[in-house]
């Protein structure tokens, strides 16, 4: 389970269009206590890119805004 090992693999989910539903990966969130998103981009070998040897890391922060599904007025 990812709440005993810390971990987890999780692919794309689909969040039924309809009122009264929730998103599936606000609810994940939720449970399992998750406040930042990292995102790593980097370089693949053997494609040709504009810049060579990319290698960054986004954190974005799940707590406020549109990712931690409060309404705002």
């Amino acid at each position: 389970s990812v709440r005993r090992n810390g971990v987890g693999l999780k692919g794309p989910m689909a969040t039924p269009i309809a009122k009264g539903h929730r998103s599936l990966n606000l609810t994940l969130r939720k449970e399992l206590g998750l406040y930042a998103n990292v995102r790593p981009c980097y370089s693949l070998p053997g494609y040709k890119t504009r810049y060579d040897n990319v290698d960054l890391v986004t954190i974005r922060e799940n707590t406020e805004g549109e990712y931690s599904g409060l309404e705002h007025q």
